[in-house]
């Protein structure tokens, strides 16, 4: 089950964690809030600010534990175990230049 939504919300998803993708630490002030942007509205923000967009990659793995249930790998990287690790890609790049 996926529990948020994909597609852009009026309203922000709110969080309240300590932890921190940076190591053991703890965060200080621990409520955030985060607007999702789908991959159309991100591209579509470049493209309106005048951009030209030279290349877009979706990757498998993370540099950093971005969610409990990832493995860390030989490589270095954060992978889903498997079985799930082709069913969302799990960050995006995008290379774009002012023409």
């Amino acid at each position: 089950m996926i529990p948020y939504p994909y597609f852009e919300t009026p309203d922000p998803i709110s969080w309240q964690d300590a932890t921190t993708y940076l190591g053991s630490g703890r965060v200080a002030h621990p409520r955030t809030f985060e607007w999702n942007h789908g991959v159309a509205e991100t591209i579509g923000a470049l493209l309106d600010a005048g951009l030209a967009v030279d290349g877009i990659w979706e990757h498998r793995e993370l540099e950093w534990q971005g969610l409990e249930r990832m493995e860390l790998h030989d490589d270095g990287l954060w992978r889903l175990p498997s079985g799930q690790a082709d069913l969302v890609p799990l960050m995006l790049s995008i290379r774009a230049h002012r023409p």
